[in-house]
């Protein structure tokens, strides 16, 4: 008789858990390859902000975000981006940096892809 009972039970319906976006649920897709021999990473978007690190040409970071305006550094005009490298959350001025966004594969694959052709070459030195 049990299995007739366990036949005429309603289905069970499932919602479906919807989950607010985190840091530990949100993969980052934009990748940046610094582009000037030594680049420096600062606590603020100017420069005036204090040096945190600095970044060797080659080195690849996660990009944040970036300011929505762009501003005139050293004769280049560009954003200030917020990246993280191995941690430590900083800001670098665009012109220094190449971003790419990776579509497929790993982070590492994005970073090593050919920059865009609309990329502008990085000079010697960083800001």
């Amino acid at each position: 008789m049990a299995a007739v009972v366990a036949a005429c039970e309603a289905p069970k319906i499932q919602q479906a858990l919807a989950l607010p976006p985190t840091p530990v649920l949100a993969m980052s897709t934009r990748w940046a390859v610094v582009q000037a021999a030594v680049l420096r990473l600062r606590d603020e978007p100017t420069l005036n902000g204090q040096v945190l690190s600095w970044l060797p040409e080659g080195t690849r970071v996660e990009v944040l975000m970036r300011t929505p305006d762009t501003v005139d550094v050293d004769g280049q005009t560009d954003h200030w981006y917020q990246v993280n490298h191995n941690g430590v959350r900083g800001w670098t001025f665009g012109a220094f940096i190449t971003v790419v966004t990776a579509h497929a594969g790993t982070a590492a694959d994005a970073a090593e892809r050919p920059p865009d052709a609309a990329a502008d070459p990085a000079p010697a030195a960083g800001s």
